[in-house]
């Protein structure tokens, strides 16, 4: 039988939560559940990031779970759990002056997305495909590139092994361009595995390696880790996507959730050639961004359906523009805030 984990200041939280996590910085977007657990509402509740946002592939991106509701599989007597879910968001950045360059910078995106999610005692499988569109307002500077959009889809498989370990396989791509540039040629995408240790029914820690390709990249390796803590019936600290997050559920039965997250968020997206030298060649838009929000997520209708609302501030943003592998212009903007909306339901 598995051991519980008594509740911990919110001091020594953070400390040990800390000093343990490392989140992965590939290019792809990864969602997985923990197959121990019970999840509640098919969302992140932390805003757009993109389709093909830094992501870590052995978080509950995507599916969320209720605090304290979870436990075993099959809890609440179905051993068997499956659903398809339908979700929408948007999210809006402040106008923020382009240090050094002169003019200011805001961003709009909307993402629409649609899942399936199986799990029974020993296996738990999620598959994602989504779309997202970001417009991208420049003032009082010429404008550095266009509108994009991107189509990911993501596959995640869980398999039991004992009451204490798990193995995990993720793989998944997106194409990612400007709208002035062909997005069947913004292919980016990775595969990889690892592995989920339990020490207590409330804590998981989780890790493993990718192999990712991006535009015009190389093949690379890239490890990722994490953790799930349910600290009691109200307070959570997890790793989701790739947030930091800490999450209060007001009545300990996933209705009203309150989550505090810390994110580093990423892109890379094709651009239309331009000539230089005489020469044509090819560009690709890379972007990172670290953000800090305050979400409320309300489930309703015996959680078949949320909403979701946040503020945040972007604290880091910097857009980056390559061309195989070298930078050739590059901008950062001062803080913004930053707002999101997101709906959701599942069936």
């Amino acid at each position: 039988m598995q051991k519980t984990l008594r509740p911990a200041s919110r001091a020594a939280m953070l400390f040990c939560a800390a000093a343990a996590i490392f989140h992965s910085t590939a290019e792809v977007r990864a969602a997985t559940v923990d197959i121990a657990e019970q999840p509640e509402t098919p969302t992140s509740a932390n805003g757009t990031n993109g389709a093909n946002n830094v992501t870590n592939p052995g978080s509950t991106s995507g599916v969320a779970n209720a605090n304290g509701a979870g436990g075993a599989a099959g809890a609440g007597g179905s051993k068997t759990l499956s659903f398809f879910s339908l979700s929408a968001e948007t999210a809006w950045q402040t106008s923020a002056d382009i240090i050094g360059g002169g003019g200011d910078f805001s961003a709009w995106s909307r993402k629409a997305s649609v899942g399936y999610f199986y799990k029974n005692e020993e296996n738990a499988f999620f598959a994602n495909v989504s779309w997202q569109s970001n417009d991208y307002d420049f003032q009082g500077t010429p404008a550095w590139f266009a509108d994009t959009e991107s189509v990911a889809a993501l596959l995640f498989y869980e398999r039991k092994i004992s009451s204490d370990w798990s193995l995990l396989a993720n793989a998944g791509g997106h194409f990612s361009a400007a709208t002035d540039a062909r997005l069947s040629d913004g292919y980016s995408g990775f595969v990889g595995g690892g592995v989920r240790y339990r020490p207590t029914a409330n804590l998981n820690f989780f890790g493993g390696l990718l192999v990712t390709s991006r535009i015009m990249d190389d093949p690379s390796w890239l490890p990722y880790a994490g953790i799930e803590w349910t600290i009691d019936k109200h307070w959570s600290l997890k790793t989701k996507g790739a947030s930091l997050t800490l999450g209060y559920d007001v009545e300990g039965d996933g209705m009203l959730l309150f989550e505090l997250a810390g994110t580093y968020r990423g892109g890379r997206y094709l651009l239309a050639r331009d000539t230089y030298a005489g020469a044509r060649r090819d560009r690709d838009l890379e972007t990172r961004e670290g953000v800090v929000t305050l979400a409320m997520t309300r489930t309703f209708f015996d959680r078949a359906a949320y909403l979701s609302a946040g503020v945040g501030a972007l604290l880091y943003s910097k857009h980056k523009i390559r061309s195989h592998g070298h930078t050739i212009g590059e901008f950062r903007t001062d803080p913004a805030a930053v707002f999101h909306v997101e709906v959701g339901v599942r069936f």
